[in-house]
């Protein structure tokens, strides 16, 4: 049982959890991961804590498990965030990135790395951060940390203006979410694409989310898009269905006094100043803790508008000057932000820009790369083809010039065949001549001095052998080369026999008989050591060639 066992954890640490992160050969550190991942932002926060916690005691009992260390920080991180411990939350991302071995845990490190935003002011360096996880996710298939990725450079290309970009980011971000079944996600992405959209494109994606009543129960949402509904279609009706929702924990006074800001300013400007004071001084008894600019001069807008309705000049004055000093406030942190956001704006072009010109030039080495091996490959496929030719009219001319010797040789041996024949014939008639007294002394000695004279058959046969040396230049020297035990009577028949001459024809050049011939032919292919089914013929042509 504890072998299955072991093979089971063994084969774990191969295995990726659904939600992207690999296993930790951990069975219980991988479910706590598993469930913070999926509901994480999904409630209060209590059940979150608790099995963050838990996951932290597993990873000090399993210190040589730098998975799980890993896995226990980034949750640790997000913690103290979501508690507003960002200085703690910093501390505890510094330590485990500089104690985990990013080489043999990379998965971990990238998770590690994406928390790595918040505590970067600089947009440049969120960017870079940004792409490089982008790469590694996209690389292993970690859909989930794909859509996290692109939801952050959606958020860095809102701010430096470049919304087209931004806008691209998100939607394949919820697209991604769609995919892997967070419809929650995805709904939720869609309210950073209105942020970079025109009005009419903002209502809709409002609209559409106001219309998915699974929404209701998650408050900081549904408020979340009944203020963007406000601010983009100035109808009270959002903000009167979205008071209901406000309660009293300290999560949602930041909401709920937004919301009571905006109402009182629409009863102001709608004639209805009593009603608007009480709504603005909740809204600012609700803001006291909270310290943001602006909802700050959101705030003081509203009290200035209310007690200005309620002819309250004094009050009026002094929070109109309060929300011009925050309107002013804010005016140069949003051009000193304009202006830092530019410079990073410039950064981020210049290095795409740089990064595309590598790509292009890597690109078009590729190109050259393929063009060189294409050239080569034409060349010696020319070459070849070259050779291929050269050597097939080398075969070509050797072929006609074997022809042509063989239908000489025949004709040489046929005349010469005759030639001793006609003298045999002439020798016989002279001995009958002399047999029957037709021919005296002198002229028979004349006769066969003449003969004699003509008769130089060997010398001529001599002469003979040596024709194949002149009409197969190079045959001889080839074949004794290869085969030295041969003969110089062997190799003038090889010469014959590659000419293509007959056995008969052989025998007449050679003065001897078929028969010997065929005896001498054997002798030959013994010694060439060729198969018995093998022709000699066509052996002894490829000396030729």
């Amino acid at each position: 049982m504890s072998v299955i066992v072991c093979l089971c954890i063994a084969c774990s640490r191969h295995r990726r959890l659904p939600t992207g992160w690999e296993s930790s050969g951990n069975p219980l550190a991988d479910t706590l991961t598993l469930r913070l991942e999926r509901s994480y932002g999904h409630n209060a926060g209590a059940p979150s804590q608790r099995w963050v916690w838990s996951l932290d005691s597993i990873a000090r009992a399993d210190k040589e498990n730098g998975r799980v260390g890993a896995r226990a920080a980034y949750w640790r991180v997000r913690l103290n965030l979501r508690m507003g411990k960002v200085d703690r939350a910093r501390h505890i991302l510094d330590s485990a990135m500089s104690a985990l071995d990013s080489t043999r845990y990379t998965d971990d490190f990238h998770h590690l790395k994406m928390l790595r935003w918040r505590f970067d002011r600089s947009l440049l360096h969120r960017y870079l951060d940004a792409i490089d996880n982008l790469k590694y996710f996209r690389g292993v298939g970690d859909s989930t940390s794909v859509a996290y990725v692109l939801m952050d450079l959606g958020d860095i290309m809102e701010r430096i203006g470049d919304f087209g970009r931004g806008r691209a980011f998100c939607l394949e971000a919820s697209r991604i979410w769609r995919n892997i079944g967070q419809n929650e996600y995805a709904d939720k992405n869609l309210l950073n694409v209105a942020l970079m959209s025109d009005r009419n494109q903002t209502d809709s994606i409002h609209r559409l989310l106001l219309a998915n009543k699974a929404y209701h129960a998650d408050t900081a949402f549904y408020e979340l898009v009944l203020r963007n509904h406000f601010l983009n279609t100035d109808s009270v009706e959002y903000l009167l269905r979205a008071f209901p929702l406000s309660g009293g924990t300290r999560r949602m006074r930041g909401m709920r006094a937004v919301h009571l800001a905006l109402f009182s300013d629409w009863l102001s400007r709608n004639g209805r100043g009593r009603e608007a004071l009480p709504s603005a001084l909740e809204a600012q008894k609700l803001h006291d803790s909270t310290g943001d600019p602006e909802f700050n001069m959101l705030v003081s807008h509203a009290l200035a508008m209310a007690y200005h309705a309620a002819n309250t000049t004094d009050s009026a004055e002094k929070y109109l000057l309060e929300y011009v000093r925050w309107k002013d406030s804010i005016s140069d942190s949003r051009m000193a932000m304009e202006v830092a956001n530019k410079a990073s704006r410039d950064e981020i072009n210049n290095v795409d820009m740089a990064r595309n010109v590598k790509a292009e030039r890597e690109r078009l080495m590729v190109w050259i790369f393929l063009l060189a091996v294409v050239l080569v490959f034409f060349a010696v496929s020319f070459s070849f083809y070259r050779r291929a030719r050269d050597r097939e009219m080398k075969a070509a001319i050797a072929r006609t010039e074997l022809e042509h010797t063989k239908s000489r040789l025949g004709r040489e041996a046929i005349i010469m065949y005759e030639k001793e024949q006609l003298l045999k014939s002439i020798q016989q008639e002279i001995e009958h001549g002399e047999s029957e007294g037709q021919l005296n002394a002198s002229t028979s000695a004349r006769l066969r001095n003449a003969i004699k004279v003509h008769n130089s058959g060997e010398e001529e046969r001599r002469a003979f052998l040596e024709v194949h040396d002149n009409m197969l230049p190079g045959f001889s020297a080839r074949l004794k080369g290869t085969y030295s035990s041969l003969s110089e009577k062997q190799i003038r028949l090889a010469a014959y026999i590659c000419a293509g001459m007959s056995s008969a024809a052989i025998g007449r050049v050679l003065n001897i008989t078929p028969a010997s011939v065929v005896k001498n032919r054997y002798r030959l292919r013994s010694k060439l050591g060729l198969a018995p089914g093998e022709s000699l013929e066509d052996f002894l042509r490829k000396f030729a060639e």
